[in-house]
């Protein structure tokens, strides 16, 4: 049986204090009991998890377009390169998770917060363990603070070969 992967690395560069706090902020698991929201490690005593009216990841709070809420559903690490250009980062990366949607979502609502007037990118790369017929490709997402776009290669293709299809005809 093949083995299907997408694969995916991209950096959020230059992040000031502020904002890599909001970014560690956000990523924290966290219950929600009425409008009081505690970390994982904070519930006061006598509050159990199961009975939160919602718990998640921070930033997928409210967010219904996040499938998994209860998992970030991507790898990340922060750092710090001052040699390389990025300064302080935040790298996004697949590995046993690969929600380039959830990737999006939050970097959408970082710059929605802190970078209304920039863009970020990411593109991916979906692979096989087996060099199966058609399951290659990848895409990419465009994301500022007001959407994200998506390009999906087989969509592309499929797409043009309609039009072309269509000019024959």
């Amino acid at each position: 049986m093949t083995e299907c992967y997408r694969q995916f690395s991209e950096v959020l560069d230059h992040l000031a204090d502020d904002e890599e706090a909001w970014l560690r902020r956000q990523l924290e698991y966290v219950c929600v009991f009425g409008d009081r929201e505690y970390g994982e490690h904070d519930l006061p005593a006598g509050l159990d998890p199961e009975d939160a009216d919602w718990k998640g990841i921070r930033a997928w709070r409210g967010k219904e377009e996040v499938e998994s809420p209860w998992d970030v559903g991507f790898e990340y690490e922060f750092g710090n390169d001052e040699q390389g250009g990025w300064g302080r980062y935040l790298w996004f990366h697949s590995g046993e998770s690969d929600a380039v949607d959830a990737v999006a979502c939050l970097v959408q609502q970082f710059l929605g917060r802190f970078r209304p007037d920039r863009c970020w990118s990411l593109t991916w790369a979906f692979t096989c363990s087996k060099p199966a017929v058609g399951l290659f490709g990848g895409g990419a997402a465009f994301v500022t603070a007001e959407k994200i776009e998506w390009l999906v290669a087989s969509d592309l293709v499929e797409g043009r070969r309609k039009r072309f299809d269509e000019e024959r005809t």
